[in-house]
């Protein structure tokens, strides 16, 4: 089953990068993220601190994706456990 694997920006609610896949793993997420870092023309540099806010799941917290939002200086934010509808 197809999986819909969007990034939103949270404060404008815009679509700012999303591909369909397969099956969900890191290397997807980290792509999709540094698609949307440059797409949107997203400077080291900046004042206020771009956050990833996102469930529990596995991609998410997996190494790979990790190392890409260091290599980004991204924060990340988690949902609670078994809480899916969080907002960020």
């Amino acid at each position: 089953m197809p999986y819909l694997c969007p990034v939103i920006d949270v404060w404008s609610r815009t679509v700012v990068a999303w591909d369909v896949a397969n099956r969900e793993v890191a290397q997807i997420a980290a792509d999709l993220l540094s698609s949307a870092y440059i797409r949107e023309r997203i400077s080291k540099d900046r004042r206020q601190p771009v956050v990833l806010h996102a469930d529990n799941g596995n991609n998410i917290r997996a190494a790979r994706l990790e190392a890409r939002l260091e290599e980004l200086g991204v924060l990340r934010s988690f949902s609670r456990l078994r809480v899916s509808n969080d907002n960020p």
